[in-house]
Parts: structure tokens; sequence; C-alpha cells
């Protein structure tokens, strides 16, 4: 481990230097580049969402954007799922089905918010993309968008950061880059993911289980909500 730069830098024998990831041998260089990746989502999440519902500036923005969370994540090669070959019919389902769970906790919610006029222009701020976009279009990129934010915060910056700090660090930076949408429903829901696939993160050590959960959660929300809100 890298004691000045927080990063942690995993010994892998012999030849370790020789065949570990560039940004596991430059924690210098690791963390100029988080922190570019960082910034640049945010500055997309906030102008994505500053965009013209259905509009071709949301989709070509919100596709760059998954497109930095991809790259970013891509820097540190991660297992997507270290799991005994016996145990993966089960860990596949156990996250689809707390994806659904969360679903279903967060619907209830979006009525709940629904009856409150506070909170109008946040609900469809979010969901307005869906009824005047091209919902195919949006499901796709919302798909790709919640396997490129896991694969960075869940995948690179999990591994770049002190075993000990992961869990709040990758929790606390995937919120503060929700911030620039000033959207308090997304603001929210980005924190009770994080949490939520940072914890399976933890318990899987791959990235698939947060991907699987996030994914499904993300698109029963995009496809059950607007109905029922509208």
């Amino acid at each position: 481990m890298d004691e000045r730069s927080g990063l942690r830098v995993p010994v892998t024998g012999a030849s370790g230097p020789a065949r570990r990831p560039l940004f596991l041998r430059r924690p210098f260089l690791a963390r100029i580049v988080v922190l570019a990746v960082l910034v640049a989502g945010a500055g997309l999440l906030h102008l994505s969402f500053a965009s013209p519902q259905g509009s071709g500036r949301f989709y070509g923005l919100t596709l760059a954007l998954a497109a930095v969370w991809l790259i970013g994540g891509l820097l540190v090669p991660v297992d997507l799922w270290p799991v005994p070959r016996r145990s993966r019919a089960r860990t596949f389902l156990a996250p689809i089905l707390i994806g659904l769970l969360l679903a279903v906790i967060f619907v209830l919610g979006a009525l709940l918010v629904d009856r409150l006029p506070l909170f109008d222009d946040a609900l469809s701020g979010v969901f307005g993309y869906a009824d005047r976009g091209l919902l195919p279009l949006v499901l796709v990129i919302t798909v790709v968008n919640g396997a490129g934010e896991e694969v960075f915060f869940r995948g690179a910056l999990w591994r770049l950061t002190r075993p000990r700090h992961r869990y709040a660090v990758t929790a606390a930076l995937n919120v503060l880059v929700t911030i620039p949408t000033g959207n308090p429903l997304l603001i929210f829901a980005a924190a009770v993911l994080a949490l939520v696939t940072g914890r399976l993160r933890q318990v899987t050590g791959g990235v698939l289980a947060p991907i699987l959960t996030h994914v499904t959660w993300a698109v029963a929300m995009l496809l059950a909500v607007p109905p029922l809100t509208s």
C-alpha cells in the first residue's frame, strides 16, 4: 500500500510490478485520472439533466457519461464475480431480487412524493425523459449508465481506495457527483443505491452483483413510475 496516497497497491509476486496495471503502479497518476473522471462525470450529469427532455442533446450527453464511467472503470481490472462456479446460479438471482425489492420500495415512495407539490419538478425532472423521449433508447442508456457507474465506483475506484475506507469513500463520491443535478430525489437514490451496491461488492468480491442490482432497479423504476405518476 502507498501510505502517502492512500491507494492500495497489491503485491503480486516477484514479477508483480511488471504485470500490475499501470494505475496500480503509479498511485499519483491514478489519483489524477480518478479526479478527472469524477469531475467529467459530475459535469455531464449536470448538463444531461439540464437538457430538454427528449432532445438529441440529452441522448448524446448521457451516452458520453456512460463512456466516461466505463473508461474510468477499466483503468484497473477487477473480477466480475469471483465466486465458486456452483454458487453462481444463486448469486446471480440474489442481486436481481434485491434490485426488484429496492424498486418496489422506491415506487411506493414515488407514489407518496407524487402527492406533494413540492417535489413535482424533481419527479418530472427524472421520469419526464421516459415520457417525452424514445423509451427504448432511454432504456438502453439507463442500462449502460448503470453498468458503467458500478464498473467505475465499485470497480476501479473501489480497488484504488484503502480497504477500510472503500465502502464509505465510494458511496460518498457517488453521491457527490450526483449533487450537480440539483435533483434531491436523484441524490437520495444515489445514496441508497451506493450503500446497497457497496455492500454487495463487499460480500461477493466482484462488480457483477452491483451491476445487476443497479440495472434491475433502474429499469424497473423507469418502466413503473411514469405510468403510475402521470
